[in-house]
Parts: structure tokens; C-alpha cells; sequence
């Protein structure tokens, strides 16, 4: 099984430009035919929350 864990510094409040960073990094790992893929634990949806409340 093929692994591979992303670090990222996310935009502050640019869910949109944040998830098109993470699609980018899905075709990439799918052309290295990565099995599985980690992310940072809720990221897109935490952020946006956090700096909304």
C-alpha cells in the first residue's frame, strides 16, 4: 500500500482556493497511483467555521 501523508498551510478563509489545493494534490496522487491520502484532520470544514464564529 502506497502512502502519502499532505502538509498544508491553508489560505485563511479561502475555503475555495484551499479545496482546489486538494484536488491538486488528489490527481497528483492518483497518477503516482497512491492508495491513500492524509490530510490535516478537518481543514476545510474546522477553518472556515472557526474564523466565521
Amino acid at each position: 500500500m502506497k502512502v502519502r501523508a499532505i502538509q498544508f498551510s491553508p489560505v485563511l478563509g479561502d475555503i475555495s482556493k484551499n479545496l482546489l489545493f486538494h484536488k491538486k494534490k488528489i490527481e497528483e496522487a492518483k497518477k503516482d497511483k497512491i492508495d491513500l491520502i492524509i490530510f490535516p484532520e478537518l481543514i476545510l470544514r474546522e477553518l472556515n467555521r472557526i474564523l466565521n464564529a
